[in-house]
């Protein structure tokens, strides 16, 4: 019997505005790489309550109440395990950190989280959605994420799913079990509404949503299909086909589409906005024989690819400038590592929090996730956080 799922909604304060406090303490609100009051290494010379946000039942007293201003957050969601339950755990200033540090376990009411999305909202307030199995109603944070000063309360299922979310233009966009993609309009309402769009082929894996040209391109084992007005239109089947070659990740590089299929090749369609029906990829790059590709992004003006080359551990592959790339090349940059044994994808942070103007790359691996600085230079190895004995599903970069 297949498993049911439903959306977890969790409201997440943070700080996007100016840099963080210096992450070795020194008069800081808490000092070392979190903002608590008193914790770390700079204790609590900058002020118990400095960026302290009131929360019914838990102000800012003096005494660290109240929700803090963070930036710079890493967000992991685990499966369970037999020693551990599922969780979303939380870092702060994670371009910083240098110690391995496990993070503050948030545990979901039940069943397992399988995907995360999260920037609905303007800063200081976001909204962090966490795709969950298990058929309860769905739960919301009002807070920071703070243990002691979070007030969960339940709201409805949004509806059955599973896998790849993200979010454009005030909508929740996700796929859905047993395979087709659901646009949920207005989605922190007591009532959210779900548009769904399906193919008549094989159930959709993936998909890529163009906010600028309001498209939507979905791929499954059948192929890529597209949905033009997809922001407004009652969902329904695609208006074509773009190609009958399967693929399992789909990603946007401007007026460019991405798409793999865990193999070695991953495709590349130029001016896609301008597309109307089927026709092959311009051109496509080589990861190397005898590699799946995990995952693809875009970040800095570059693509990252993660990938799993068998046997040895997994790597990231990094092609600077990525925009003038116009036929198959070698990587620029191969990041390579033994804790990246199950890399599965990889985010690049905002390069204004202190350690390089072009951010650290977080990549998700079987046991929680590595932190390289320099990913366009030199890349070196700067942490590892780890979510063990729980399995990392997902991450979520908050700057």
């Amino acid at each position: 019997m297949p498993m049911r799922h439903v959306l977890v909604v969790a409201a997440v304060t943070l700080t996007c505005t100016g840099l963080p406090a210096a992450p070795d303490g020194g008069g800081t609100a808490g000092g070392g790489n979190t903002a608590t009051a008193g914790g770390g290494s700079g204790g609590a010379g900058g002020g118990a309550d400095a960026g302290c946000i009131p929360l019914p039942g838990c102000p800012c007293d003096g005494a660290g109440g109240g929700a803090i201003f963070y930036s710079d957050r890493l967000v992991i969601a685990s499966r369970a395990s037999a020693d551990a339950g599922a969780s979303v755990q939380v870092w702060n200033f994670i371009s910083a950190l240098t110690p391995d540090e496990r993070g503050t376990a948030q545990p979901l009411l039940t069943g397992v989280p399988v995907a995360l999305v999260g920037g609905f909202g303007a800063p200081p307030s976001h909204s962090v959605f966490a795709l969950k199995e298990g058929t309860t109603a769905a739960q919301t944070w009002n807070g920071n994420l703070v243990p002691g000063c979070d007030r969960p309360t339940d709201v409805p299922a949004v509806s059955a799913g599973a896998g790849r979310a993200d979010q454009a233009a005030g909508a929740l966009w996700y796929v859905r079990s047993p395979g087709d993609v659901a646009r949920v309009t207005r989605p922190t309402d007591p009532a959210p509404r779900n548009t769904v769009f399906a193919s008549a082929g094989a159930p959709l894996v993936d998909f890529a949503y163009d906010r600028s040209g309001d498209r939507l391109y979905a791929a499954g084992t059948s192929g890529i299909y597209v949905w033009p007005d997809a922001g407004t239109r009652d969902g329904g089947a695609p208006d074509f086909q773009l190609t009958a070659e399967p693929a399992s990740q789909l990603a946007l590089a401007g007026s460019r589409l991405l798409g793999s299929a865990r193999t070695g090749t991953l495709a590349v369609w130029n001016d896609i906005a301008a597309t109307t029906a089927a026709r092959p990829f311009d051109f496509s790059l080589d990861a190397g024989e005898a590699t799946a590709i995990q995952h693809h992004t875009l970040g800095g003006g570059g693509l990252f690819v993660t990938v799993q080359p068998t046997p040895t551990s997994g790597r990231v592959l990094v092609y600077r400038g990525f925009a003038s790339t116009t036929a198959d090349r070698p990587p620029d940059l191969v990041i390579d590592h033994p804790s990246l044994t199950g890399a599965r994808e990889a985010v690049l942070t905002d390069g204004r929090f202190g350690v390089a103007d072009s951010g650290v790359l977080v990549v998700l691996t079987a046991t929680g996730a590595s932190i390289f600085r320099d990913p366009f230079g030199s890349p070196s190895f700067a942490a590892e956080v780890s979510v063990a004995p729980a399995a990392p599903v997902d991450l979520l970069y908050l700057p």
